[in-house]
């Protein structure tokens, strides 16, 4: 659960025996960004005319449609919706893609890997190491928490859930949710352990503008998938973009900008 479905965030009956692990990695060190990926997005947006609220319906040879009905006209259209708004069919083509590409769209799948994050007032946990990780009576429920005790030094613990048990989590309200993780905390580290003071939770297969968190290498894709999703089409018209059309980065931040 932790090296396979939490790494590429699909249930280990539906990653591919062959390439789930098709990817590779960058040398180094790991590293925070202490203010929050919205940097990278802030870098790669400047000086660029960004239009919130504008959702996109439909997509023709050099047109856009949105939502309210207007109309923007583009020489060039690069589009990188995640894979999973692409397989929900909540924008409309004008035209067909190619075999190959609709292909790869329907052969790849989006996985899920869903977070809670706590806050505590103080760390109740051993606060020189990073991962803490068990077996719990649930396989597969709450097997991880990352703590930001050592480094930045804060007393927070992200816990993590993925796959088949991520869709499960997602069911259940905030309440709930952080109750679930508290109980495979305290079967840790005793009935003690303190409430969080405050928290988050994800649910990214809940949210219509991602509808799942990453793209997998599923059941029946192979090496050329990826390729097949990647580029160009309508003669140039269109290009697609985004973690599901990188080779080798695919289900990560620098796979989404590389590609």
């Amino acid at each position: 659960n932790a090296t396979l479905e939490q790494e590429y965030a699909g249930a280990a009956d539906r990653l591919s025996a062959w390439w789930f692990d098709d990817d590779k990695s960058f040398g180094g060190r790991d590293a925070l960004f202490p203010q929050g990926y919205a940097q990278v997005a802030s870098h790669l947006a400047r000086d660029i005319d960004i239009r919130l609220g504008a959702a996109v319906t439909q997509i023709a040879p050099r047109r856009l449609t949105l939502g309210d009905g207007s109309v923007m006209d583009a020489d060039r259209i690069v589009l990188t919706v995640p894979l999973g708004v692409l397989k929900a069919g909540a924008i409309r083509f004008a035209e067909p893609l190619g075999r190959a590409r609709q292909r790869a769209i329907d052969a790849l799948e989006t996985g899920l890997l869903n977070k809670a994050i706590l806050r505590f007032d103080r760390a109740a946990w051993p606060a020189d190491v990073d991962w803490l990780e068990w077996l719990p009576w649930e396989p597969g429920r709450w097997t991880q928490f990352f703590s930001l005790a050592r480094r930045p030094g804060w007393p927070v613990l992200v816990g993590f859930n993925a796959g088949n048990e991520a869709a499960e989590v997602e069911r259940l309200d905030d309440r709930t949710t952080i109750a679930s993780a508290l109980e495979s905390l305290r079967a840790m580290f005793g009935a003690s352990f303190p409430e969080p003071v405050d928290a988050q939770v994800t649910r990214w297969g809940r949210d219509e503008w991602a509808r799942g968190s990453y793209s997998f290498n599923a059941v029946g894709v192979d090496d050329r998938t990826r390729n097949a999703l990647a580029g160009a089409e309508w003669d140039g018209a269109l290009h697609l973009a985004g973690e599901a059309c990188s080779r080798h980065h695919f289900g990560s931040a620098h796979g989404a900008i590389l590609s």
